[in-house]
């Protein structure tokens, strides 16, 4: 239990700055739909004038940009990318910590085992996801709701910050076993973001040219799409297969690897 409070404890303030870092977002883009809706049609117009890869990235066709939720809804794969970056960097960097700050050694000579340290990092992790995910839901609610006309939209704004969730915690995964497999931990950071803006621009092409749709399944961002989610595309079970099951085979490998590697003193 040290480790999983010590983790709380040094996580603390970064959670507090990406927090507030997508507070701010949230509340940029619905200042954003103030302006866009005194616009009126004429923006509509404009937008259904663009070029159809364009309407697609954007969501347009889906998504109503003169309501406060169909704004969100077309913004929210942008806040889904921050939240997958706070995931990512999470998972790739609090457990392999212990190397890059030289306390390894320390550690591994306490009373625990390997798996009880993998298992308290985790722990804390999810708790700091979630702590993450339930400031982020809450301020959105009530910023989307703030810009409507009385409606609530607290279902959709749910339905969206499920997949928020579930996207975060498949990124997480990805970033945590990588630190675990990986010889020298400090290239998991690296090696993370990098498959995290493949996949991103996988599912942007995806959505943009119907040549390359099959990248859908290869992207965790398309798996819970803003579209999906809402209910204007039915969901894809095989893609909702993948995604579950990248978190629990990618955990159980981290497992694996951890006790088999060999520490960086």
């Amino acid at each position: 239990m040290n480790i999983f409070f010590k983790e709380l404890k040094s996580h603390r303030k970064s959670l507090i700055i990406w927090s507030l870092a997508l507070i701010l977002f949230v509340a940029g883009a619905m200042v954003k739909y103030d302006a866009t809706s005194a616009a009126g049609d004429s923006l509509t117009s404009l937008l259904n004038d663009m070029p159809k890869a364009f309407q697609s990235m954007l969501g347009l066709g889906y998504f109503d940009i003169n309501t406060p939720i169909g704004f969100f809804g077309a913004t929210f794969i942008y806040l889904m990318l921050l939240g997958a970056i706070h995931g990512s960097m999470l998972g790739a960097t609090i457990l392999s910590s212990e190397e890059s700050d030289k306390t390894s050694e320390f550690l591994m000579v306490k009373p625990v085992t390997r798996n009880m340290v993998v298992l308290s990092k985790m722990y804390a992790s999810i708790f700091i996801i979630l702590l993450f995910n339930i400031v982020v839901f809450v301020s959105s609610f009530l910023i989307v709701d703030s810009h409507g006309n009385g409606q609530s939209n607290i279902n959709d704004v749910f339905l969206l910050m499920v997949g928020f969730f579930i996207v975060e915690m498949i990124f997480f995964f990805i970033g945590f076993f990588l630190s675990t497999v990986l010889k020298r931990a400090k290239m998991a950071p690296s090696i993370v973001t990098a498959i995290l803006l493949i996949t991103f621009i996988m599912s942007v092409l995806a959505d943009m040219f119907d040549s390359v749709s099959w990248f859908k399944y290869l992207s965790p961002f398309s798996y819970f799409d803003p579209k999906v989610l809402l209910g204007f595309i039915s969901m894809n079970m095989v893609q909702v297969g993948i995604g579950l099951s990248l978190i629990v085979v990618l955990c159980s490998l981290s497992f694996i690897f951890y006790n088999k590697r060999d520490l960086e003193i």
